[in-house]
């Protein structure tokens, strides 16, 4: 067997693992919650009435920029809008099961399954959808920013959001569900910058210290000179490391 084969498969199976396990861990958590018996508006009620746990609930909104489109335009139609109603109400678990089956039953590399365009590829344009993706995305990066300044106003210490959200079942599942989130992102981010070291570290370093806002951030940086969505997050071609030498990646 090649070794690139062996090698892209091997990927695919790691990644298809992480996800599945990621997605299979999270339930537990999820059936805690729900025997609190509490109703959702309650269980709202509970997340946003501590500004740390309000902080998590709006950063998993945010990783929710780079998903939903995403989902939306991989498709197939009308598929890919089941999947990111499925996403919004039920969380991130839907996203990590829904990347698994894109992961393993793909006959490509793992590359070419999460981003199955070729870079030149043709897409239909589609301004008017890249001008909303980023109203949107900007929109929820400032509610975002908003929330944790908020956060640090009204409670100073960290520690303390802390506690509440390790000790209530609902702001612990936010901050569970906002972590699938930014794993998510930082599979997206390691695929699509081609490995590059010297972009990928200091990505999923903000990402691990910042969260999802930084996911937003590179969603508009997706979008800039893109006709149309599928070309801002589907293409085979790095957003931060395109300025940089091209390094082989065709076996990831």
């Amino acid at each position: 067997m090649d070794s690139n084969v062996a090698l892209s498969r091997s990927l695919r199976g790691i990644v298809f693992l992480l996800f599945t396990a990621s997605g299979i861990a999270f339930l537990p958590h999820l059936f805690n919650a729900l025997a609190t018996h509490l109703s959702l508006g309650e269980a709202l009620k509970h997340v946003l009435s501590n500004p740390w746990a309000a902080s998590a609930l709006f950063d998993y909104l945010a990783g929710l920029t780079l998903t939903l489109p995403y989902f939306a335009v991989i498709g197939p139609a009308p598929f890919g809008l089941i999947i990111c109603v499925a996403v919004f109400v039920l969380g991130n678990p839907v996203t990590m099961f829904r990347l698994a089956l894109l992961v393993i039953f793909s006959s490509t590399t793992l590359t070419a399954s999460l981003l199955p365009l070729a870079e030149g590829a043709g897409t239909s344009p589609n301004r008017k959808g890249v001008v909303i993706l980023r109203t949107v995305t900007v929109a929820v990066l400032a509610v975002y920013v908003a929330s944790v300044i908020r956060a640090f106003a009204l409670q100073p210490n960290p520690g303390d959001g802390w506690e509440y959200i390790k000790n209530d079942e609902w702001s612990w599942l936010t901050f569970l569900d906002n972590l699938l989130g930014v794993l998510v992102a930082a599979v997206y981010v390691l695929v699509r910058e081609q490995c590059r070291a010297v972009v990928v570290v200091p990505t999923l370093t903000l990402l691990a210290l910042l969260g999802s806002g930084v996911t937003c951030v590179y969603v508009l940086l997706a979008t800039v000179g893109a006709n149309s969505i599928q070309e801002a997050l589907l293409v085979r071609r790095p957003v931060l490391a395109k300025y940089l030498p091209r390094n082989g990646y065709a076996a990831i």
